[in-house]
């Protein structure tokens, strides 16, 4: 202990009983630094107690450290270990996430809890006999795979979002009403076909009996599409219709001369129509491919018509050149659609699913400006069908499309590493999956994986990097509980994540170990203090009109651990704790929900 002499005590040199010259007691220490050692003038030796943060109950946590990632193994439980002491009497109790633990003789404990796939929190609670207690809580993130997305494109998860096209969307069946699916757009790719490349109107088609047989023309009245989901990808068809061209019949020589010289007609095809099978899958690069499998293309009905009726009988001698020529290259334009511009059209489409696109997160500290976040998908998996067994049940007829996502900033502003984002891994009951219901014309649907990446780039980019101001703290009115001059400093050692892993199966928003440096002023003393807060924000997803809106509708639950530095003001943690909670909850709903 501290040795201190009374007032009174006039150094005499007399000595007391047993003891020393100039102190009575004899010497007073008795090796307790949690005590100040006092020497009555009566020579009796008095002990006050200490009460400083080294002489009341120290929770120290050597396994996990606080904020930490951890990685799975077999066993769903992990053991937390350390030791708990305090410095002025034993400890008479101490918990572990309201479970009695034992100490040994040294202080030490070994307690295996129970944890969840992603966010978890650790809270300790210790009293000694002297009636003084300590909190501990912290934060920490478990899961059999970690990503830790720090350049575009890597450490992505693998189930980011899922997109849904049903037939509809494909092919509504109406041509009329718009660009509003993919058949409507082949359609118009198709007519703008360049037929002018397929005749020459000075080069004649044919030389027959005395004629030079010349094609002046060719249009196409109409054109058709339409895209119908199969399994493993899409059939598609498409038709050149009503074709209408010209024919002009020369004379040459005296013998059509007498037959009757010159003469025009034309012909009509009613249509030429391509069937196509089209095989959509997903490249290990995350790209998409096209390919087409089969092909197939037809002529509808030619007819040939002369309007001088002296060359009628040329007709049935050209028809096999028209066939042969015209009309063949016509199929030959089809066909050659298919794989130089209809499959990349479609492919080039698709890929539209996949975006690269920066998001803006609310800047807490800087209200004027943002933390930007580079959201980039690709393509993991297609799965299409027709909506016929087997498979049986066989899904709608429609495609999905299943892709990868990471979040990437390009400044890096928090100071802590760590594993990076835990998977979701079906919260280690099922495999994980991403359930679209295929009942509505487009659906998505985003994993927690997904927005883990988000948030995990937005932390990494200063999300909880911020001092907390009073604008954030809202409508606390401090001056009631006689605080004053406040300043806070709040940083985040985990990223936030979103999980419904937890045992009430609600949708979270973890924030762990938000570590907060502050003072102020109470009832006009300096006070300083650090405290550890882990919440859990409530989190709703819905559709929005521009896509995906995420909500953050309340504090679900709040923990929080608060150490005062002077030992004047220990009486006030409970009344701080609470207040900070109170207030910080709410800051922290208001900011992020209306980012």
């Amino acid at each position: 202990g501290t040795t201190a002499g009374d007032a009174s005590d006039t150094g005499s040199d007399e000595m007391g009983e047993g003891g020393d010259d100039g102190d009575p007691c004899g010497g007073c220490d008795d090796d307790d630094p949690c005590t100040e050692d006092i020497c009555e003038a009566s020579g009796a030796c008095t002990y006050e107690p200490i009460v400083d943060n080294a002489c009341r109950p120290v929770i120290t946590v050597d396994y996990p450290p606080r904020a930490a990632t951890l990685l799975a193994e077999d066993a769903s439980t992990i053991t937390v270990t350390g030791t708990v002491k305090s410095g002025l009497g034993d400890i008479v109790a101490f918990t572990v996430n309201d479970t009695t633990v034992a100490l040994d003789a040294n202080g030490a404990f070994s307690h295996t809890v129970p944890v969840t796939y992603g966010p978890n929190v650790l809270s300790f609670a210790a009293s000694d006999s002297e009636g003084h207690a300590r909190d501990r809580v912290q934060s920490f993130l478990w899961s059999s795979e970690f990503r830790l997305p720090t350049t575009p494109n890597e450490g992505m998860s693998p189930l980011g979002l899922g997109i849904y096209l049903d037939q509809e969307a494909l092919d509504d069946g109406d041509p009329t009403d718009g660009t509003d699916d993919l058949a409507t757009i082949v359609q118009a790719a198709v007519g703008n076909l360049d037929l002018t490349s397929l005749f020459d109107s000075n080069t004649p088609i044919a030389n027959e009996a005395g004629y030079n047989i010349y094609l002046t023309s060719l249009l196409v009245t109409t054109t058709s599409a339409s895209l119908d989901a199969i399994d493993g990808g899409l059939r598609l068809q498409t038709s050149l219709n009503d074709i209408i061209g010209g024919l002009d019949f020369d004379c040459t020589s005296w013998t059509c001369e007498i037959l009757g010289g010159d003469s025009t007609g034309g012909l009509a095809i009613s249509a030429v129509v391509l069937d196509a099978d089209l095989a959509i899958a997903a490249n290990a690069d995350g790209t998409l491919d096209v390919t087409v499998q089969s092909v197939s293309t037809n002529i509808n009905s030619l007819n040939l018509y002369s309007n001088n009726g002296w060359t009628d009988f040329l007709l049935s001698i050209i028809e096999p050149f028209i066939l042969g020529g015209v009309a063949s290259d016509l199929e030959n334009l089809l066909n050659d659609s298919v794989g130089d511009l209809l499959g990349p059209l479609l492919a080039d489409g698709f890929a539209a699913l996949a975006f690269q696109t920066a998001l803006e997160l609310p800047n807490l500290g800087d209200p004027e400006a943002v933390i930007s976040v580079n959201l980039v998908t690709d393509f993991a998996a297609t799965d299409f069908h027709d909506g016929v067994a087997p498979p049986d049940p066989s899904p709608p007829q429609g495609g999905a499309f299943i892709e990868r996502g990471g979040g990437y900033t390009d400044t890096v502003v928090t100071p802590y590493e760590n594993l990076g984002i835990p998977d979701r891994a079906g919260c280690g009951v099922t495999p994980q999956t991403l359930t679209l219901p295929r009942e509505a014309p487009l659906e998505i649907a985003l994993t927690d994986d997904l927005l883990n990446q988000i948030l995990f780039a937005g932390w990494r980019g200063g999300l909880l990097e911020f001092p907390v101001g009073p604008e954030l703290l809202g409508d606390v009115n401090f001056d009631l509980f006689g605080i004053t001059d406040l300043e806070l400093t709040l940083s985040g050692m985990l990223a936030p994540t979103a999980s419904d892993c937890g045992p009430q199966g609600e949708l979270i928003a973890h924030l762990g170990d938000l570590r907060i440096n502050g003072s102020m002023k109470l009832q006009g003393d300096p006070l300083t203090f650090i405290a550890y807060v882990s919440c859990d924000l409530a989190l709703e997803v819905g559709a929005s009109e521009t896509g995906i809106a995420l909500d953050i509708t309340g504090v679900s639950a709040i923990d929080s651990e608060l150490t005062i530095n002077e030992p004047e003001q220990f009486e006030a943690e409970p009344l701080l704790k609470s207040v900070l909670q109170n207030a910080l909850g709410d800051a922290l709903v208001g900011a992020l929900a209306g980012g």
